[in-house]
């Protein structure tokens, strides 16, 4: 079977008139040389286009992901920042557990492990 780059070679010649004497075995060397070399290159050059744009297209990817987590996690913090300070100042105004279960929506042991740590 005909290599797709030999049907390049064979446009102007027959393999047999190329391969007929020692010149055309020659030059349908080179030829084929030549394009070997350039189909080889050509390869290489997609494939590190193709990693190129793999990676280009991986750290978008990356960073939107890591973006969302981010901001998943920055709202977690937050979320718990402020119902320590809801627990801490209802505390400071003698407010009971029960009240404080139902401003913050924990349970009452959540409630009581806060506060021990205040």
């Amino acid at each position: 079977m005909m290599e797709p780059r030999e049907k390049y070679v064979n446009v102007f010649f027959t393999r047999e008139e190329l391969t007929s004497n020692e010149d055309g075995k020659k030059f349908y060397g080179d030829i084929k040389n030549c394009m070997d070399t350039a189909f080889k290159e050509g390869k290489e050059a997609g494939k590190k286009e193709g990693l190129k744009q793999g990676e280009i297209e991986g750290l978008k990817k990356g960073r939107i992901e890591g973006l969302k987590e981010g901001m998943k996690a920055g709202y977690i913090e937050g979320k718990k920042a402020m119902i320590v300070e809801i627990i801490k100042n209802g505390v400071s105004n003698n407010m009971s557990v029960e009240i404080l279960t139902q401003l913050t929506g924990l349970t009452e042991k959540e409630v009581l492990d806060i506060i021990s740590t205040l």
